[in-house]
């Protein structure tokens, strides 16, 4: 049974890294640029924040409103780095919780990830991919879907499950939790979904090796209010909303950033953790 973690104020102060305010058209390579450009254009805006914590906020917070929540849940024993295990006994709990968070009649998970935070890498820069290359922590402020690679990824679900027909309405969540313990030096801050502006969001060309993406970087805006679940241990699972196709009524999508915890240089242990990404048809 997932319960939602019960919630209060308290918070910090921590730099996220926003995009410049003069940028255009900003481009980010994930694999080797083209000889002579830049692997990240657009520049990093790092704005010192207040992050809200969640454990005791007094109020819910909920993906509905806020555009995303806290629930409980147990964490399998299973060795995260092997794909299918993490696929034959995660992914139906995935599809448990995203069903029951968000309401709708069936879900996909379609893909996942595992990340390290390694302290000798600049958390502000999105960095690069490769064979062999943990991807770490990004303390860049994002969405990781637009309103144009949103709907590309309907047409994915569609063809990749062998859906019938295109859903009606649907949204994509994002479920992350801790698979290393508590985290001490990096964890992830949600802006409430309520508290952005379209305005804010400029869409940003993602190149991999093979395809080119669509996210969202977030300009600053001094009424964005942050949180993070304080003390975030391996039984709590943050789910936040991606992309959702209502375009009234409802959080659409959650800007989100890791950030570096001011004790974090007096931390014994550095964040892991896994996402994963699920496709919830609602009609």
């Amino acid at each position: 049974m997932h319960q939602l973690v019960s919630l209060e104020r308290s918070w910090v102060e921590a730099e996220l890294g926003y995009l410049s305010e003069d940028a255009v058209d900003p481009e980010v390579y994930l694999c080797e640029p083209p000889a002579g450009v830049s692997p990240e254009s657009g520049g990093v805006d790092l704005r010192r924040v207040r992050i809200h914590g969640a454990r005791s906020a007094g109020a819910s917070l909920t993906l509905e409103r806020e555009g995303f929540t806290f629930v409980r849940d147990s964490l399998p024993g299973i060795d995260y780095e092997d794909a299918d295990q993490v696929q034959s006994v995660y992914y139906p709990r995935l599809v448990d919780m995203a069903l029951s968070a968000t309401g709708g009649r069936e879900a996909y998970v379609f893909d996942h990830l595992v990340r390290q935070r390694d302290p000798d890498v600049e958390m502000h820069l999105f960095g690069r991919r490769g064979a062999g290359e943990r991807v770490g922590a990004l303390g860049r402020v994002h969405t990781d879907y637009t309103e144009k690679s949103g709907q590309l990824r309907r047409d994915y679900i569609v063809e990749t499950f062998g859906l019938n027909s295109l859903p009606h309405l649907y949204c994509i969540v994002n479920l992350w939790r801790s698979i290393g313990g508590v985290i001490e030096d990096s964890p992830l801050a949600f802006c409430s979904a309520n508290s952005v502006s379209t305005h804010d969001l400029i869409p940003s060309s993602l190149h991999y090796r093979h395809r080119v993406g669509e996210i969202y970087q977030v300009k600053h805006n001094a009424s964005h209010r942050w949180w993070h679940l304080e003390n975030m241990s391996n039984e709590d699972v943050a789910i936040f909303k991606q992309f959702d196709s209502r375009v009234s009524g409802v959080a659409r999508m959650v800007p989100h950033s890791a950030f570096s915890l001011p004790t974090a240089m007096c931390s014994s242990t550095r964040r892991r953790s896994i996402e994963a990404r699920v496709f919830v048809v609602l009609q």
